[in-house]
């Protein structure tokens, strides 16, 4: 991961930050549909 070597600079901090909170929502959107998805084939 390139841009963690370049932690002076703040603008690559808060892409790296922005990419962070990003990366995470999608994960929780991801489970959240997987929960769903489990809970109509089991019920």
């Amino acid at each position: 991961m390139q841009w963690f070597l370049n932690n002076r600079d703040g603008s690559i901090v808060a892409i790296t930050n922005f990419h962070h909170k990003f990366k995470r929502s999608k994960v929780k959107v991801a489970i959240k549909g997987l929960e769903t998805k489990g809970q109509k084939r089991s019920g």
